[in-house]
């Protein structure tokens, strides 16, 4: 399974990165919105995991940039924000969790974050 993973915190995004890699899957990783709407014109992924809060083009934009252009890709949104009002505007970017073959993949990805994550505080 091929991910791109975007984050912008370069000590995290390696982390992630070795630690996703470690449990088998191809990921591309970059730091910013405009380089991840780069890759994804340029390669099909199987899922991305997407920071919300990016520099130059912010993650939100960058999903609904995704949506736009048809690209139905499953999406993991990250972020350090909490408020009901910022989940609320990741679901109405179009943010979808899609119940296909992509599912138990999205929930390793989420498993494996929240241990480095962990980790990582």
């Amino acid at each position: 399974m091929r991910l791109l993973f975007v984050e912008d915190e370069p000590d995290l995004r390696e982390v992630l990165k070795k630690q996703l890699q470690g449990s088998g899957y191809s990921v591309d990783a970059c730091g910013d919105g405009l380089e991840a709407l780069d890759y994804l014109q340029l390669t099909a992924y199987d899922a991305v995991i997407l920071d919300i809060m990016l520099p130059g083009v912010d993650g939100l934009s960058v999903l609904k940039k995704m949506r736009a252009a048809g690209d139905k890709t499953p999406v993991l949104l990250l972020t350090a924000r909490g408020s009901v009002e910022d989940r609320v505007a990741g679901l109405m970017s179009w943010w979808r969790v899609y119940g296909c073959c992509c599912a138990a993949a999205m929930d390793r990805c989420r498993t494996c974050c929240s241990a480095v994550v962990w980790k990582w505080i």
